[in-house]
């Protein structure tokens, strides 16, 4: 699967750089899976995903609902970062360039130590990947004992 292949790539790519590999979190995967579904059938182009302009990020309405739904709270995100990126054929080897390569926006998240696990989501040509901190502003621990993805009212 595309999105394993691409934490793996992240993964051996800071083991090289003697930095600490990105545990798989699943309440990030669940919150990156929402994002990504926000993004489902929107074309790439050069306001998309990498090449979006710093400040520029697509801004969500209903942030609240898709933090709701993983039973995530807004203050165990807020440390943490939301990465899109749109890949024509869902490629895992250009996305991983994509955020890897050293003039990209996004490299210096994921160099960046603060950021300990990771969630990773496909939905058509976008790959989000969702960096969280072992803090309590940045772990996206769900609330109330939850599962993410799970449902049913609070």
């Amino acid at each position: 699967m595309a999105v394993n292949t691409l934490l793996e790539d992240i993964n051996k790519f800071r083991q090289e750089r003697k930095l600490p590999v990105l545990t798989e979190n699943e309440d990030a995967a669940c919150l990156a899976e929402q994002i990504a579904e926000q993004f489902k059938g929107q074309s790439c182009n050069n306001a998309t995903g990498e090449d979006i302009v710093p400040g520029n990020e697509p801004q969500f309405s209903n942030y609240p609902q898709l933090l709701d739904s993983c039973h995530l709270n807004i203050s165990n995100t807020k440390d943490g970062v939301i990465l899109p990126d749109c890949v024509p054929d869902s490629n895992p080897a250009i996305a991983y360039n994509n955020y890897m390569v050293v003039t990209s926006q996004y490299f210096q998240y994921v160099n960046d130590t603060k950021f300990v696990s990771a969630g990773v989501a496909l939905e058509d040509s976008w790959f989000v990947l969702v960096l969280a901190t072992n803090t309590t502003s940045g772990s996206f621990q769900t609330y109330n004992g939850g599962t993410a993805g799970e449902t049913g009212s609070w």
